[in-house]
């Protein structure tokens, strides 16, 4: 079927966006495959004139809304084209088709899209219209044309009228108004809007309870002018909940009476001229009739009654209704003008849609349908399906409406390395319901190219399995198996326990032992014989076997039989999970293990999942939707060990594992990862797939699978993961606080509470928006740890404060969301007090005055006050508590002083002081002043003078201050 490719829509777009899920993507549409509903829906707009016609669906995968675009092809029937994507946060109030352009009118806007060959469709523009449009209004509501460019846009709510200029592709809101008066908050319906091209005007009827208003607007200057109003009031004993619900209504000119259809009568009232009188000529009563539709500019309604559709056309003069049958068969129940002469026929529920025409009175089927080349391929309705990995197909059981209860058999043939299907065949499973009853339908699995699919009559609760052979592109039933004509036996759960071995487990009353029927398949795929297999033998079960289900274990030949529901102990006091195996040697079925089943002190509970993994050597048992038991397969024993009984921290059901084995996809469609070191499963938190909950999803192989959508249109999708390690927060995480203690190396690990945590997943603030490199450098982030060594600085607020450092506040964000704060409480360790500085040899004379500091080289790290005390101090020096040593030494010698330094706490800092002390070197005998010319002074300098400035250098080669004094001081410390 190589048409098939002309419409794939290969959509390729990313389904996990990373701004607004946690979640990394994970995989990409490649395929899709679309077989519309035909049924157009609420929202379409069809030219009978171009041939064109274009209906607006909701797509849930992508939450959008798309366009089904339809294109009448020679043979008259308008044939679907493709699906066209609209923007994702544009949603479709109405469609219209006005020249050469589609226009779709959203929330408060329209976007213009030009008409292309065979109805392709191409963006234009869009035209923003909240500045024309009343506070709260929207451009929500049915559109009605009133000729000259002109329309009317009328909701419950609003009524705006509407230029639009195709010339120069604009469009104007020229007037808006609110059809409610303040007092009418209960109104009904208002559906009816009726122009007049005679006089430009338009009448408005309403309901509101008992109560019809008929109201005329002038809209020749281009607004609406109300110049005209009638009322008509019904009495209070009028049923108004069951007979005023407005459906239709119609303005004659010529009798100024008006024909109203409610959903159960039909009504004409008389207008006055002067508008003060409302008459009701006519009103009947007919509980058999159905209203279809009524034409929009006249007074001709299509009515069903018993089946049979007919015209209602009013006699004015008389003011009376008129029935004329118009040979019609009534095939659908929704009917619909889409002008004055083209009429279209729908049916939601089989998706059939049909053009007829109304001329001059008759009413006539066209025989336009409204189909798709792709209707035959897709059902409208799932009932299963099932994917054979060996020959690589799909195998869809459906109906081809939504409604039908027969059953169709579709084949597709899956390319694993293009990822891509094409339509192989299809066929009805039973050519007609041959006993009036309702069937239920399974597909039971594959044999080379032999289809198995079970067939249950509710009406004689009969099995029988039927077998298909796929020869030549061609579906064909080769084999009716039933269970030797009597109801002896109805299926619950069936499996293929060996590649020619299906086993069935069958309803079984209370109080009965258990069995599973065994057929075997032979070379040609013919079922060839069923042989009953005695299960937990000696066994009496006090309920019937539909208490239990009975689950194929994937990758191992084992059947798992558990509770499909809570049993009470009251009446069966000994439940467990049994599991057998099919044994090839003595074609038994052999209890291989029974494990004990979780409870309360009332009842067994149910087994909620049963499922393999790791390759088949993992189990998990989920009871009672809370409660997994986790069991490892040992090849030793043959025997499943038990490894943790735990709360489940997801609840899955039926996995399929992507070719690492750690993502997973759950029959729901619902992703999950896997942590291999706990084996505990967590919920992705991706929150948009390629369908949703009611759609049917397979991986196949190499990462790669199919998803079959059939909500609003039936499609079969292919997808490829991109991304199967995506970052998952397992959760756990809460603020917290903690001691960092000074100069012990700390370590914060955000690995434990995510899966597949990379370096740029996780960012980190300190003290508000600081980073952590710029705030803090002690502290390193590598995207996973948080480690660092706060120091003595780190303790106080500042270098030179004694004011302890405030509590570091790293605030933890993943993605868009924030998780919580940690704070990090610095704790100070007291330190002795220290050197800064390399104390040098003291070379001093004797007798020579001296002072030191030592606060200048011995500091305190935590700021707090030293006490100093001193050992060996020479004679004739001192030294103080607060640091200072002041003094003398009259005899020469080497020296040497221990201090010692204490903090308030009691650390202490022990240092030396080397003193060398030398002889006084005399001062050589000064000359005699040369006499003196004239007096005494001159400019010669004076011993003492001399003897001053001698000191003075000695006194800067000790690095002291000169103050020429006879004391040296070292107020700076010491060298």
């Amino acid at each position: 079927m190589k048409y098939f490719l002309k419409f794939s829509l290969a959509l390729a777009f990313v389904f996990f966006v990373s701004n607004d899920v946690l979640a990394d993507d994970t995989y990409v549409l490649k395929n899709n495959y679309v077989s519309p509903n035909l049924e157009l829906g609420d929202t379409y707009a069809v030219s009978a004139e171009l041939g064109l016609a274009y209906s607006s669906v909701f797509n849930s995968s992508t939450a959008s809304y798309e366009l089904n675009t339809y294109y009448r092809e020679n043979n008259g029937d308008f044939i679907f084209q493709g699906v066209f994507s609209l923007p994702e946060s544009m949603r479709t109030n109405s469609l219209l088709i006005v020249d050469n352009y589609l226009l779709v009118l959203s929330e408060t806007s329209v976007n213009f899209y030009t008409l292309g060959t065979s109805g392709q469709l191409s963006f234009f523009k869009t035209q923003d219209l909240s500045d024309q449009l009343p506070s709260g209004a929207s451009l929500q509501g049915r559109v009605t044309s009133t000729g000259q460019g002109r329309y009317v846009l009328h909701s419950r709510d609003y009524m705006h009228l509407i230029s639009i200029d195709v010339t120069n592709q604009l469009f104007s809101i020229l007037d808006s108004v609110n059809p409610l008066n303040a007092d009418e908050n209960t109104v009904n319906t208002i559906i009816h809007l009726q122009y007049k091209m005679s006089n430009d005007s338009l009448w408005l009827v309403k309901n509101t309870d008992a109560l019809y208003r008929f109201e005329q607007f002038d809209l020749s200057s281009q607004t609406f002018n109300s110049i005209e109003q009638h009322d008509y009031t019904f009495a209070t004993e009028f049923d108004y909940v069951n007979e005023a619900g407005l459906l239709y209504a119609h303005h004659d000119d010529s009798s100024n009476g008006v024909v109203v259809q409610t959903n159960r009568r039909t009504f004409i009232f008389e207008l006055s001229t002067n508008g003060e009188s409302v008459n009701l000529p006519f009103s009947e009563l007919r509980n058999n009739e159905t209203f279809l539709a009524g034409s929009p500019s006249s007074d001709e309604q299509l009515i069903e009654r018993d089946g049979t559709l007919y015209l209602t056309d009013i006699d004015w003069p008389n003011f009376q209704a008129v029935y004329n049958n118009t040979t019609v068969s009534n095939d659908y129940t929704n009917y619909d003008f889409i002008n004055a002469t083209d009429i279209l026929g729908l049916n939601p529920f089989t998706g059939a849609t049909e053009l007829y025409n109304l001329q001059q009175g008759v009413f006539t089927a066209t025989d336009t349908q409204f189909s798709s080349q792709l209707s035959d391929a897709l059902p409208k309705r799932l009932i299963d399906s099932l994917y054979d990995p060996e020959a690589s197909r799909i195998l869809m059981l459906g109906s081809a409406s939504s409604t039908v209860t027969q059953a169709t058999l579709y084949i597709w043939q899956y390319d694993s390395q293009e990822n891509t299907a094409d339509f192989l065949a299809s066929t009805l499973v039973l050519p007609a319901e041959i006993d009036g009853g309702f069937y239920n339908f399974h597909i039971v699995g594959t044999f080379g190219d032999y289809i198995y699919v079970d067939a249950m009559s509710n009406l004689t609760i009969q099995s029988e399995i039927l077998v298909f052979q796929l020869l030549d592109g061609n579906l064909q039933l080769v084999q009716t198996f039933a269970w030797g004509g009597s109801s002896d036996i109805v299926i619950n759960e069936f499996a293929f326990v060996a590649p020619n071995k299906i086993a069935f487990f069958p309803f079984i009353p209370p109080r009965n032992a258990y069995f599973i029927r065994v057929c075997n398949i032979s070379e040609d795929g013919m079922i060839s014989s069923c042989a009953d297999k005695t299960i937990l033998e000696g066994r009496l079960f006090q309920r019937a076997s539909n208490s239990f289900k009975m689950t194929k274990l994937q990758n191992t030949e084992q059947l798992l039989l558990a509770p499909k529901q809570n049993i009470s102990k009251d009446f069966e006091p000994d439940v467990s999970t049994w599991l057998l195996k099919y044994n090839h040697a003595t074609d038994e079925l052999n209890t291989l293990q029974t494990l004990e089943n979780s409870s309360d002190e009332q009842a067994f509970f149910e087994l909620d999942s049963g499922f393999t993994y790791a390759q088949g050597n993992k189990l998990s048992l989920t009871y009672g939707g809370n409660i997994s038991a986790l069991l490892e397969w040992n090849e030793t024993s043959q025997q499943w060990d038990l490894t943790a009984i735990e709360p489940n921290t997801a609840f899955i059901s039926a996995p399929m594992a992507t070719a690492e084995n750690s993502y997973f996809i759950n029959d729901n469609g619902r992703p999950y990862l896997l942590d291999i070191n706990t084996d505990s499963f967590y919920r992705g938190d991706q929150d948009r797939n390629l369908g949703n909950s009611n759609s049917t999803y397979q991986i196949t192989s190499d990462n790669k699978g199919y998803v079959l959508d059939l909500d609003v249109a039936s499609s079969l999708s292919t997808f490829e993961f991109v991304n199967t390690t995506p970052v998952q927060y397992k959760g756990g995480f809460e603020s917290s606080s903690f001691e960092a203690i000074q100069d012990v190396p700390f370590e914060i690990n955000f690995d434990r509470y995510f899966l597949n945590l990379d370096s740029n997943s996780i960012e980190l603030f300190i003290n508000g928006n600081e980073s952590v490199e710029v705030l803090l450098p002690s502290i390193t982030w590598d995207g996973k740890i948080l480690s660092g060594t706060l120091n003595n600085e780190d303790m106080f607020i500042g270098e030179f404060s004694s004011q302890e450092a405030s509590p570091i506040s790293v605030r933890v964000l993943f993605g868009n969301s924030s998780l919580g704060t940690i704070s990090i409480i610095p704790v100070n360790v007291n330190d002795a007090p220290v050197l800064t500085q390399e104390i040098e040899t003291q070379n001093l004379q004797t007798n020579e005055a001296y002072e030191g500091s030592l606060g200048d080289i011995v500091v305190d790290p935590d700021r707090e006050t030293i006490v100093y005390s001193y050992a060996n101090i020479p004679s004739g020096m001192t030294g103080t508590e607060d640091g200072f040593i002041r003094g003398s030494i009259t005899a020469a010698g080497n020296y040497t002083i221990r201090v010692t330094a204490v903090d308030p706490n009691g650390a202490t800092l022990v240092f030396d002081i080397n003193i060398v002390v030398t002889n006084v070197v005399p001062l050589p005998t000064p000359p005699p002043p040369p006499p003196s010319a004239g007096g005494s002074g001159g400019g010669s300098l004076s011993w003492f003078s001399i003897l001053l400035m001698l000191i003075c250098l000695k006194i800067r080669r000790g690095r002291a201050n000169c103050t020429f004094s006879s004391v040296a001081r070292n107020p700076q410390g010491f060298k």
